[in-house]
């Protein structure tokens, strides 16, 4: 950020000389979207259409951007559909790739891909180009498609953190767990960062490594004692391994911080109900249904608890 602010200081400097520099205020706008200015971006954007010069493109693509990530998204699309490049501009292929990412985060999928691809065959380097379209195929689920452009990426770069989460997230979607496995500790290699231990720890679950699973959460737990679906987690674990006591424990916890969660509640019940603590597990499946009065797995689980009460 300090380096971003520096540069502001700069080209501010430059345009008080040169107020009506569209390149002047063209990476002025770059450096807002950077930061995250996104109403700053849009004013800059603005100024830049009245001048009406070679850099008009280049501010509709980010004003689309600004506009939405200000959760103004039909402008942002019409403003991306409208957009036409001239001879020149249809060349570039940096004008290609903005217009795929804002494609991209407009959830135009198949659009940005289509930009993605314009823009490698007009030169883009192309490890952004292959990575861009790996995240546009996992994000219309198509995981293999995806798998074969983070191999074209990690063919010209395998020092990219990023990349090899992405990668393991696909594989997780493909339940090819094994190499998911792989490639999270690959990630964990170049940054061990509570996020992709988070990831590593979902993974090893799957595997069945229920204690190796359990082992990371609950480190995980000591910087973030009071993050909810991390306690959720630690939940499902116990329950695979029959803890039920500590499932009690942990739900609690959670209850603690979030009276109304249903998963919490849900899995005090499955505890309650294992350790045979019928009368109080019926408290808990009625206040499950008072929160969902139609949920059939709600209602299936009270009618077997009512028989066994019976008993």
């Amino acid at each position: 950020m300090g380096d971003y602010k520096t540069s502001l200081k700069y080209i501010n400097e430059y345009l008080i000389l040169n107020p009506n520099s569209g390149r002047g205020l063209k990476y002025k706008n770059e450096i807002f979207v950077k930061m995250g200015c996104y109403e700053d971006s849009l004013e800059i954007s603005d100024m830049i259409i009245k001048l009406n010069d070679e850099n008009l493109n280049f501010a509709r693509l980010y004003k689309a951007k600004a506009l939405m990530e200000l959760d103004r998204h039909v402008e942002a699309l019409n403003l991306l559909e409208s957009i036409e490049f001239n001879e020149d501009e249809k060349i570039d292929p940096v004008l290609w790739e903005i217009k795929g990412n804002d494609y991209f985060y407009l959830h135009q999928y198949r659009k940005s891909i289509d930009c993605y691809f314009t823009a490698l065959d007009l030169g883009l380097d192309e490890y952004d180009s292959f990575f861009n379209i790996g995240n546009a195929y996992a994000q219309l689920e198509d995981y293999e498609n995806a798998l074969i452009y983070y191999d074209k990426a990690l063919g010209l770069n395998e020092y990219d953190k990023d990349l090899w989460y992405n990668k393991s997230m696909s594989l997780f979607n493909l339940e090819r767990y094994d190499d998911a496995l792989f490639c999270i500790n690959k990630a964990l290699d170049l940054d061990n960062n509570n996020f992709l231990l988070y990831n590593k720890a979902a993974i090893l679950f799957k595997l069945n490594n229920f204690n190796e699973s359990l082992e990371i959460y609950e480190n995980l737990l000591e910087e973030m004692p009071n993050d909810i679906d991390l306690l959720i987690k630690i939940c499902a674990v116990f329950y695979e391994l029959k803890s039920f006591e500590d499932i009690l424990k942990y739900s609690d916890m959670v209850l603690s911080i979030d009276d109304l969660n249903e998963e919490a509640l849900f899995y005090k019940f499955l505890a309650l109900k294992c350790l045979n603590k019928y009368e109080i597990a019926l408290e808990c499946v009625n206040e499950l249904l008072s929160k969902n009065s139609v949920n059939e797995e709600y209602i299936s689980e009270k009618k077997e608890l009512l028989k066994l009460i019976e008993k």
